[in-house]
């Protein structure tokens, strides 16, 4: 599902969309959709975050082993950031809220889906997006 996303994030159709825009990406594993979404857009911010510690560490990994390939790495470096947040507890949240969320298969057992809700509502703009692939 993250192939997919990050593919969705790459296309002209969704990268426009988040031209000047704060993103997040939630559980992000790896970052991928992440990454796809500071490479191929012109967005404010993306901040891809996950709750497990070691994973933000190899998002950040991700990061710094691909920001020689934008066409300027500084522009790159500077938009995108790997954070841990945890669904359930808002002082780990950004303070501020976002413009768009993107999720790949984050929904793994039913008592995720409330917590993903709340991060969801407690995050994002009135008239922000989310992206979702499953």
């Amino acid at each position: 599902a993250s192939l997919v996303c990050a593919r969705w994030m790459a296309s002209e159709k969704i990268s426009s969309r988040m031209e000047g825009k704060s993103v997040i990406e939630l559980g992000a594993g790896c970052g991928i959709p992440g990454l796809a979404a500071a490479f191929y857009s012109k967005a404010k911010s993306v901040l891809i975050t996950d709750l497990n510690p070691l994973t933000v560490k190899n998002a950040q990994y991700n990061i710094d082993l691909n920001k020689d390939r934008a066409a300027s790495p500084d522009d790159w470096c500077e938009r995108v950031s790997a954070a841990t947040i945890n669904w359930d507890d808002e002082s780990t949240w950004p303070k501020e809220k976002v413009d768009c969320i993107v999720c790949s298969d984050c929904i793994y057992q039913a008592s995720i889906v409330p917590m993903l809700q709340k991060v969801i509502v407690g995050l994002i703009k009135p008239e922000g997006c989310f992206f979702y692939v499953c």
